[in-house]
């Protein structure tokens, strides 16, 4: 069947005729890069592997123990999805992005991204980071709540609300971290509001995309019924 739509062929319709199995591949290929994370920051804590590329810092030792928290995470976030049955497709695309977005943290601090200067202007790694990190996890968030509710609206208050809170989390995880294993996260109270603010807008800029996601998957269906 011919269908001469703009949908055929654009990322949505890619993304939902791919297999299961290639979600798999991609997932388990990035638990791959997050142990070789975990081993070049080893290494570097260790003061074991000396170069020009990678750099060693004070926050390797939370960086190590974070990536492991988030692998364990993950590991009884597939457990615990299979157990709910979710479809395996969701499953894994929500494993996939918080994969994700655990290597570019793990590369913004082996490579020292953290530490550079304004990298677009005044904009830093960091302040891309604040803003990209959690517009993924609040995609997780939302493909989670949908699966289980399958309400569109509760579903967004839920992931923003969810949001919100991890990222106190994460201030309190940083103020933690630098009393503990003496790291460098935290910055001054100017530095900590703009991360969260930051955090907010990546949380809304995700709500924004899923719903054009979800109206462009309509009108496929709707496409694809009249046709």
């Amino acid at each position: 069947m011919f269908l001469s739509s703009p949908y055929i062929n654009s990322p949505i319709n890619i993304y939902l005729n791919m297999k299961t199995k290639v979600h798999k591949s991609i997932y388990y290929f990035l638990v791959f890069l997050q142990l070789i994370i975990i081993c070049i920051s080893i290494l570097l804590l260790l003061n074991l592997f000396n170069t020009e590329i990678f750099i060693r810092n004070s926050n390797s030792s939370s960086l190590i123990f974070r990536i492991l928290l988030f692998l364990l995470l993950q590991y009884l976030f597939k457990i615990i999805f299979e157990k709910r049955k979710l479809e395996e497709k969701k499953i894994f695309t929500i494993l996939i992005l918080i994969s994700f977005a655990v290597i570019l943290d793990g590369l913004g601090n082996i490579f020292g991204w953290y530490e550079m200067g304004g990298i677009i202007g005044e904009i830093q790694y960091d302040d891309i980071m604040h803003l990209f990190l959690p517009l993924m996890l609040t995609l997780s968030l939302n493909i989670l709540f949908r699966s289980i509710l399958d309400k569109s609206s509760l579903s967004n208050i839920l992931s923003i609300t969810s949001l919100s809170f991890l990222i106190c989390i994460w201030e309190i995880y940083e103020y933690w971290s630098d009393v503990l294993f003496h790291t460098t996260m935290l910055g001054d109270i100017h530095d900590t509001l703009l991360d969260m603010t930051l955090g907010i807008l990546g949380g809304i800029l995700a709500l924004l995309s899923t719903r054009i996601f979800y109206s462009s998957l309509l009108d496929r269906k709707e496409i694809i019924k009249n046709s």
